[in-house]
């Protein structure tokens, strides 16, 4: 898994969890964790996300949330706006 996180990457990283689930890719998560933590996704989703005792269905839409906003980030920094809003925007989810 590529782990600058590109859209494409994100969308790869999607269809092997919706494949092996998210036990599985452990270590990509751990990695889009980090990743949510610096574009500023707020650490309660990030948490859910990596929570095995949460509930699957918490997990897997916290994990929608991290890699929606990751792959946003992401096409902003692509497209040269990575830090022109990003002081005024507010933390994603």
């Amino acid at each position: 898994m590529d782990r600058s996180f590109t859209p494409a990457a994100v969308t790869d990283l999607a269809e092997a969890v919706e494949r092996d689930g998210l036990d599985a890719h452990a270590a990509t998560l751990f990695a889009l964790a980090d990743r949510a933590a610096v574009v500023g996704v707020r650490p309660v989703v990030v948490g859910v996300m990596l929570d095995a005792t949460e509930p699957v269905v918490a997990r897997l839409r916290a994990f929608t949330l991290v890699a929606a906003a990751v792959a946003h980030r992401a096409v902003r920094g692509m497209t040269g706006l990575a830090g022109a809003a990003r002081s005024t925007e507010p933390a994603l989810v």
